[in-house]
C-alpha cells in the first residue's frame, strides 16, 4: 500500500465476503479502515489487528470512530471482522488473514460496494489491549482511493514473447505561464511485417523528486491514419522528429490535434490516479507500427516550469489473441453549451450514444454487438458522481459501472467483472453529476481543469469503426433555456458553427457593450469573472433578444440568473437532461458516413438502484436522501416506523444522533 512496502493488502471476493491478507514490516500491530462515504456522516471504520507475541495467536478487534482525524477509537458492539486462518510473525514482519461481509448492517461498519472506496492504513511497534483502546496514539500512514470489488488487471504468466515500445516525450519544457495545456507529439510505431496484438500498457509519468507529484492530469495515445494529412507520409516523419507541439494552437503553419482529423483512435488511455491496465487473454488491440499522437493535458495550477518525459509503454505480441478489441469514447461533446450552474451540490450532465451511431442500417456495430470490458471516467475537479447506463428495447438494463463517491483524482480503469454486451440500436448513456457550492461562476465544458469534460473511455471487443459517440444539447435549445433568442452581428447557424467548429467571430459589427449596473458579489468577483471567462465565446457574443437582455454578453447574463434559487437550477436541469440532443459518431472509417442527428431523450423504464430493506439504516439514508435537510426528526421516525422495529429505530438513533 505505500511506497517503501513496508506495509502490503491483498484481498479477494469469496460469497458474500471479502478476505484481506496483509503483510506489514512490524511485530506490533496493523489497522486497516475505511472512510465513511455517505456525505452527512463523518469518521471511520477499521480493524486493527496484531499476533500475541507469547501465545502467537492472532487477534483483531473492529472499531470506528466518529471523526476523520483517528483522535477516539472505540471498539464496535458487534465484532465483524473475524480472523480467517492463523496468522504468523518472524523477527521482523507480522502476517494476518481476516474476512468481513461485504455488508453487516451494522451501521459503524461501511459497506463494500462497487462504489470508489477510501482506505487508510496504519501500524505500531506494539501489540494491542483491547481494554486500553484510548491509549492507542494512531496516525495513518497512508489513504488511498480503490475499487475494491472490482477485478485487478493481471499481467501475463508468460512474458518471454512480450515486447515494449515507448511512446514519451522527450525533454518537453512547460513554462510557468501555462496553468493548463495539451501537448501533442506524433511518434512512428516500431518496424511490423504483420500485425501484433496490444495486451496491456503502463504509464511512464515523469514526477518532482521533492513532492512526487506530478503535472499530467490525464493522456490519450491516438492511431493516425493517412486519409487526412495535408501531403503524404514524409511530412509525418518530419513530425516523429519534433518535440511536439500545443494541441489546439491556433497557427494554421503548424501541427493542431483538433484540425486534424486522422489521429482519432484510441489505442491507450490514462487518467489521474489511475495505474496500468492489461486485457484479457481473449482481447488484443491490433497493432500494426503506424503513426500515432500523444496527446498529454498538463495541469499546472501552481505556474511553475518544469520539464517533462511522460508518455505510454506499450506492451505487444505477434502471438494473436482471439479477439481484436477497441476503445471507444462516450459522453458529452466538450463544448461551451456544457454547463453546471454555480453554488450547486448536485447537478446531472448527461451524454448519449444512441441509434444513429448503434444503429443496425450503418453496419458498424456487428449482429451479436460487442462486449465492454472496461471503463474508466474523466472530469474535472466538479465530478462527484457517475453512471454508465445501457438502455434496450425501452428498458434500463443492468448499470455498466456506477459510482456515488467518484474520485476525479483516481481515475483508475475498472476492469468488469461480467462483460456487457451492447447490441445494434441499443442506448448508452454517460450521467455525470458535479459539485459546484464553492464556486460563484458557472462552469463551462472545456479542457483546462477549470472546465468540466463527462465522458467515459470502453474498451470491448471485437474492435469496430466506431471511436467516440458524443451528445450535446442543441445549440439554439441550449441559448433558449436561458431566455436568449438572438445576437448581435450572427445568427444561431454561424453561433453553432462557431461552437461545432472554432469558427471565429471575424468581420461582423458589434456593438460595444454598456456597462451593467452589478451586484457587490458580482463587484468582489469581476477579476476572477475577466481572468476565467476573456476568452470565451459566450462572453462575446452580445444578446439583442429579447430586448430586456439586451446588450449583455452572455456570459454576463448567466452571472446575473437566480441560481441561489434551488428550483431554478433544479429546473434547468430537468430541461437539459430530458430535452432533445445533438448526437455525434467519429468514424475511423472514410466509406461510413453518420450524419449528425438530432433526437429526444429515448423513453424507457429505468431500473432503480435497489435499497438493502434489510438493513435497517439503509432504509433511513434513502429517506434522508429523498427528504430535505430540514425534515423533523418526528416525522422521520414516523415514516421509519412503518416498516422497521422499535429495535431497529434505537440501534439507529444511538449511532447516528448519540
Amino acid at each position: 500500500m505505500d511506497t517503501n512496502g513496508i506495509l502490503q493488502l491483498q484481498w479477494h471476493l469469496r460469497d458474500k465476503e471479502i478476505v484481506f491478507e496483509v503483510t506489514v514490516n512490524s511485530r506490533g500491530f496493523v489497522a486497516i479502515g475505511f472512510l465513511y462515504q455517505n456525505p452527512k456522516f463523518s469518521g471511520f471504520d477499521m480493524a486493527l489487528a496484531w499476533i500475541h507475541d507469547r501465545t502467537g495467536k492472532a487477534n483483531i478487534l473492529d472499531c470506528h470512530g466518529r471523526n476523520s482525524n483517528f483522535e477516539e477509537i472505540l471498539k464496535d458492539d458487534t465484532q465483524n471482522y473475524i480472523i480467517d486462518r492463523e496468522g504468523y510473525q518472524n523477527l521482523t514482519h507480522t502476517v494476518i488473514t481476516f474476512k468481513r461481509s461485504l455488508e453487516t448492517c451494522d451501521p459503524r461498519d461501511v459497506p463494500f460496494t462497487a462504489d470508489t472506496m477510501k482506505m487508510f492504513w496504519g501500524y505500531g511497534e506494539r501489540d494491542i489491549v483491547s481494554t486500553q483502546l484510548d491509549k492507542i496514539k494512531f496516525k495513518a500512514k497512508g489513504i488511498k482511493s480503490i475499487h475494491l470489488l472490482n477485478p485487478s488487471f493481471k499481467k501475463p504468466n508468460n512474458q518471454s514473447d512480450l515486447l515494449h515500445w515507448d511512446a514519451t516525450v522527450k525533454n518537453v519544457t512547460i513554462h510557468e505561464n501555462f496553468d493548463t495545456i495539451y501537448w501533442c507529439k506524433i511518434f512512428k510505431g516500431p518496424n511490423l511485417d504483420v500485425k501484433h496484438h496490444i495486451i496491456g500498457f503502463e504509464p511512464i509519468i515523469t514526477r518532482d523528486i521533492l513532492t512526487k507529484k506530478s503535472t499530467v492530469h490525464h493522456m490519450t495515445l491516438f492511431e493516425c491514419t493517412e486519409r487526412a494529412f495535408r501531403k503524404n507520409t514524409k511530412d509525418l516523419d518530419l513530425w516523429t522528429k519534433s518535440k511536439g507541439v500545443v494541441c489546439n494552437s491556433n497557427d494554421s503553419n503548424i501541427f493542431s490535434a483538433y484540425n486534424w482529423d486522422s489521429c482519432i483512435t484510441p489505442v491507450a488511455s490514462w487518467g489521474v490516479g489511475g495505474s496500468s491496465q492489461y486485457l484479457p487473454e481473449h482481447v488484443g488491440i491490433p497493432f500494426t507500427g503506424k503513426y500515432y499522437m500523444l496527446e498529454i493535458h498538463y495541469d499546472n495550477p501552481a505556474h511553475k516550469t518544469f520539464e517533462d518525459n511522460s508518455g505510454f509503454r506499450i506492451h505487444y505480441t505477434k502471438n494473436l489473441r482471439k479477439h481484436d478489441g477497441g476503445i471507444m469514447i462516450n459522453g458529452v461533446t466538450t463544448s461551451n453549451t456544457q454547463l453546471i450552474p454555480p453554488r450547486q451540490k448536485s447537478f446531472r450532465n448527461l451524454g448519449i450514444c444512441g441509434q444513429s451511431c448503434t444503429s443496425k442500417q450503418l453496419n458498424i456495430f456487428p449482429e451479436d454487438g460487442i462486449n465492454v470490458v472496461s471503463v474508466s471516467f474523466q472530469t474535472h475537479s466538479a465530478g462527484r458522481k457517475f453512471k454508465f447506463s445501457h438502455v434496450r428495447n425501452e428498458t434500463e438494463l443492468d448499470k455498466i459501472v456506477e459510482d456515488d463517491s467518484y474520485n476525479y483524482n483516481y481515475q483508475e480503469i475498472r476492469q468488469l467483472a461480467n462483460e456487457t454486451k451492447v447490441l445494434p440500436d441499443d442506448y448508452l448513456i454517460v450521467e455525470c453529476t458535479y459539485d459546484t457550492q464553492n464556486r460563484n461562476l458557472a462552469t463551462l465544458g472545456g479542457y483546462s481543469t477549470k472546465e468540466e469534460m463527462c465522458l467515459a473511455f470502453i474498451t470491448y471487443y471485437p474492435k469496430i469503426d466506431l471511436v467516440g459517440c458524443y451528445s450535446m444539447v442543441p445549440v439554439q435549445e441550449f441559448f433558449s433555456y436561458f431566455g436568449v433568442y438572438g445576437f448581435y452581428g450572427v445568427n444561431m447557424t454561424d453561433v453553432e458553427n462557431m461552437i461545432l467548429y472554432g469558427e471565429e467571430i471575424v468581420n461582423r459589427p458589434l456593438p460595444s457593450v454598456k456597462d451593467i449596473v452589478l451586484s457587490n458579489e458580482v463587484k468582489t468577483s469581476n477579476d476572477d469573472f475577466h481572468e476565467r471567462y476573456k476568452n470565451s465565446l459566450l462572453n462575446k457574443l452580445v444578446i439583442n433578444d429579447p430586448v430586456e437582455f439586451h446588450d449583455r454578453t452572455f456570459m454576463r447574463h448567466l452571472y446575473q440568473l437566480p441560481w441561489e434559487d434551488a428550483s431554478y437550477a433544479s429546473q434547468l436541469e430537468h430541461l437539459m437532461t430530458t430535452g432533445r440532443y445533438m448526437l455525434f459518431c467519429r468514424i475511423a472509417n472514410d466509406s461510413i458516413r453518420a450524419p449528425t442527428e438530432i433526437i429526444k431523450y429515448p423513453k424507457y423504464v429505468r431500473k432503480e438502484k435497489e435499497v438493502d430493506k434489510a438493513c435497517p439504516y439503509h432504509i433511513y439514508l434513502e429517506l434522508l436522501a429523498n427528504n430535505s435537510t430540514n425534515l423533523h426528526f418526528h416525522n422521520l421516525l414516523l415514516n421509519l416506523s412503518i416498516i422497521l422495529t422499535l429495535t431497529n429505530i434505537l440501534q439507529i438513533i444511538h449511532f447516528y444522533f448519540m
